[in-house]
């Protein structure tokens, strides 16, 4: 999931690609000017690099 993303692949299934392609721009900026950070949820390797409970505290 988070390489498909980065690489902007857009699922064949996907019902407006262009809708979908603008949303990840948005997603992109949006992260950039907060400097956040994206979670896929269904990446392991995404949920393993949050903090885990109860260190999320300290």
């Amino acid at each position: 999931m988070r390489k498909a993303y980065e690489l902007k692949q857009i699922p064949s299934f996907n019902t407006d690609r262009d809708q979908t392609q603008a949303a990840m721009e948005k997603i992109d900026a949006i992260l950039k000017s907060t400097n956040g950070r994206l979670v896929i949820e269904h990446d392991t390797g995404d949920i393993a690099a949050l903090p885990q409970l109860p260190n999320y505290l300290s």
